[in-house]
């Protein structure tokens, strides 16, 4: 028979060699197929190191004893070896990475029987025998481990033994019972909770059974109160929509929730600004161009030896300024690189707390309200050109000499006087369907507001494009000026001539 062979290498063979001993060399190779030999021929293919682990005549090649040989040649080492070519796989097999000889003479066989002991027959030659490299295998079994053994042919194998754990005695407590499972072909016991029966209870009028599952996975039963019907949606503020939605109770009930719109594509920014996504007063996003702020530049030495803050303008960048003495800066009208002082910024004109909460008291002493544009008329005119909601900290007054120079009282808060360019109080008009127009007359005198209609041809057209459609429809025509605020509500100017 032909047995096939693993690659070998000279370390393997220098293994067999260590294995068998290097005290008897003609143990290994003895006198198999060809028969007996004279003792130089005792060393023949017996496994080596190097050539003097060979005798006289032999070489050292490819790990084993042997001589070099020319395809076709005679072998003189047995007259039942033969010459065995490098292009031969046994010999490829062999040698391994070794570089080959032009050939080897190798005992010629039919079956492993014909060989010496620790030699198997390949292909019609004689070749040493070494065990194959074997790996601990893993095994997939919880309860299973690995053990090594050796195998018919002296070889070491592994195999996968389940190993049970011992049963434990447990004793279940009530409302419980012994439960067994069968893990990798092992039995396991425990303790598993025994769930009563129960009937869906009858509830009393107004009440519903409800169903249930406890921390012990049992069904359990419950009458809670029965959903009254919700009733008509309720009319909702701009901007929001009458929803569905589960109460405390578990109960639907309705809610205005905010009527988005799908944020799509950012838009395609002026030079210095990028598109960037803010959230307004009702919770929808969208995209809004932002300035892109420089790092602020490394500040110098301020005059009076203090160190300079760190603080922000109306895009929200940060830059240095010298704080001026005390709060002097609280209130007062500042441009995009005012000097505020420390911890205060300048937004929408003014110098601001950097931080404030809408309709609560803010500033030095509290003598100040925070409020936003869109949610105060005067704010949203000094925030005229700021899309996003800004809040500002404003201080509170009562007539114009209360407020700083500057600043002019508007509904109860100072502002930038030269930032008050529309003094029109939209509220007063219905934002859907009217604008509110500020007439300026061309002789001396007040200035008159009224509500005027928005021209059909612009109700239908989409925010931030109806001031220009509105101009166009107006009797004035570039007589009025136009502005819509983040809210979409539209105020207009007149200037007569």
């Amino acid at each position: 028979m032909k047995t096939t062979i693993t690659r070998w290498a000279a370390a393997a063979a220098i293994t067999l060699l260590a294995a068998c001993g290097t005290g008897d060399t003609a143990d290994v190779a003895g006198g198999g197929g060809g028969g007996g030999g004279t003792d130089s021929q005792s060393h023949w293919l017996t496994v080596c190191a190097e050539d003097t682990d060979c005798g006289d005549g032999f070489e050292c090649l490819c790990g084993v004893c042997s001589v070099v040989c020319d395809d076709g040649d005679p072998c003189e080492t047995d007259p039942d070896s033969a010459c065995v070519p490098s292009a031969s796989p046994v010999l490829e097999a062999l040698c391994g990475g070794i570089d080959l000889p032009s050939g080897l003479c190798l005992p010629e066989c039919g079956t492993d029987d014909d060989c010496a002991d620790g030699q198997l027959c390949s292909d019609g030659s004689c070749v040493p025998f070494t065990c194959p490299d074997v790996e601990e295998p893993e095994c997939p079994g919880r309860y299973d481990r690995a053990e090594a053994t050796i195998g018919d042919d002296g070889c070491e194998t592994w195999e996968c033994l389940t190993e049970c754990p011992p049963l434990p005695s447990i004793e279940c407590g009530p409302g419980e019972e012994l439960e067994e499972t069968v893990v990798d072909g092992c039995t396991l016991v425990e303790c598993v909770t025994v769930c009563p029966a129960i009937d869906m209870p009858e509830c009393p009028p107004g009440e519903v059974a409800v169903g249930g599952v406890d921390e012990d996975g049992c069904e359990t039963w419950t009458c809670e109160p029965a959903c009254a019907d919700p009733g008509d949606p309720p009319l909702c503020e701009r901007g929001t929509t009458a929803t569905l939605v589960p109460g405390d109770d578990g109960c639907d009930t309705w809610a205005c929730l905010a009527d988005c719109e799908e944020l799509g594509d950012p838009p395609t920014c002026e030079e210095d600004y990028e598109a960037a996504i803010v959230t307004d007063d009702i919770g929808c996003e969208a995209w809004e161009c932002r300035y892109l702020c420089e790092d602020p530049d490394i500040p110098l030495p301020c005059e009076d030896g203090s160190d300079p803050e760190l603080t922000f303008d109306e895009f929200g960048c940060e830059f240095y300024v010298c704080p001026p003495p005390g709060d002097t800066s609280w209130a007062q009208t500042c441009g995009p690189a005012a000097d505020c002082g420390p911890g205060f910024a300048c937004v929408c004109g003014m110098c601001t707390p950097m931080e404030c909460e809408v309709d609560a008291a803010c500033g030095p002493d509290e003598t100040g309200l925070c409020a936003h544009n869109g949610g105060h008329p005067g704010v949203d005119m000094a925030c005229g050109e700021i899309d996003a909601v800004v809040n500002v900290c404003a201080l509170t007054c009562d007539a114009d000499a209360d407020c700083n120079d500057g600043m002019t009282c508007v509904d109860a808060l100072c502002v930038p006087t030269e930032r008050l360019v529309f003094e029109c109080d939209t509220f007063t008009c219905d934002p859907d369907t009217e604008h509110c127009q500020e007439s300026l007359p061309g002789v001396p005198g007040p200035a008159w507001y009224e509500c005027g209609d928005i021209p059909e041809a612009c109700l239908g057209m989409p925010r931030g494009e109806r001031c220009e459609c509105l101009i166009a429809e107006s009797e004035f025509g570039a007589a009025m000026d136009c502005r819509e605020d983040v809210f979409g509500f539209l105020r207009t100017m007149v200037a007569f001539p």
